[in-house]
């Protein structure tokens, strides 16, 4: 059940955009490949019960620097009592936040959209996808600036919300909403701003492999601080090998998109690269 306000030009993310309700913290956690895209979050079925979180309500996820909504879906009974919220990369990515990072949570409100506007990522005309689009987007909650992935003829075509009407806050699409193309691609992302197309969901059955690199490059990128702390050196590189076609690139890229760590003299350095066949330097 949506937590719903018709009067959506009064409400908006930063504004009057929460319900006076309990806020919960929760370590995030990474989710199956069925939900990447979907902008759901499953969360700790105890902190679902204590809160009065129902399946469907919308829910207002915030970090350090910024938030986001997405809708409540039931969690794995593995996961009671585990403080977690599990979240796809795309959620991951807006909130700037990687897994077991903390973020918030409260019930939030949403209005129906009127009209949302979608424009591709990068250069592409699309034509007469509106009526498609809006049969599989209905249901779900955007805000601008999201990224959208649309599964076509196997490949992945990401999307971003451009406009929505009401324009602040989150907007649920509804069979009422009008879904509208923009043919202005990538001028919607701004030169700084990388956008994940690999996600840690995409990688499958390298879960040993996949941990030990979120240890060796994300953790020092993203938390400096400890590691010079603890007084232990960061790793200076890592090399992956292994046959063609085993998951080494896409294990590395996702990574890669993450902020540099910054070094004493305010310069940044990131570098990804193939070396010899059958092997990854990252």
């Amino acid at each position: 059940m949506h937590s719903n306000n018709n009067n959506g030009d009064e409400t908006g993310l930063g504004e009057r955009d929460s319900i006076d309700e309990e806020t919960f913290s929760l370590a995030v956690a990474e989710v199956s490949s069925k939900d990447v895209g979907r902008r759901i979050a499953r969360i700790d079925p105890k902190v679902a019960q204590d809160g009065a979180i129902h399946t469907g309500d919308a829910l207002k996820i915030s970090s350090e620097k910024t938030d986001t909504v997405a809708l409540s879906w039931p969690a794995k009974q593995d996961d009671y009592g585990k403080g977690l919220i599990r979240i796809d990369g795309y959620l991951r990515n807006k909130l700037d936040v990687g897994i077991n990072d903390r973020v918030r949570i409260t019930k939030a409100i949403t209005n129906d959209a009127r009209n949302v506007t979608l424009a591709p990522a990068e250069p592409l005309r699309i034509l007469g996808a509106e009526e498609y689009l809006s049969e599989i987007l209905e249901g779900q909650i955007v805000t601008r600036g999201d990224i959208i992935p649309l599964g076509i003829m196997g490949q992945i075509i990401h999307l971003v919300v451009v406009s929505t009407n009401p324009s602040k806050g989150a907007v649920l699409i509804t069979s009422n909403t009008k879904i509208a193309i923009s043919e202005d691609a990538a001028a919607v992302i701004s030169k700084d701003e990388k956008m994940i197309t690999v996600t840690y969901e995409d990688v499958g059955g390298l879960r040993n492999e996949v941990g030990k690199i979120r240890e060796m490059i994300e953790l020092p990128l993203r938390h400096p601080e400890l590691f010079k702390r603890l007084g232990i050196q960061a790793p200076k590189g890592v090399i992956l090998h292994g046959p063609p076609g085993t998951g080494k690139v896409p294990s590395t890229a996702r990574s890669a998109p993450r902020p540099p760590a910054t070094k004493p003299d305010g310069s940044s350095s990131l570098t990804m690269s193939r070396r010899a066949r059958g092997s990854s330097c990252w």
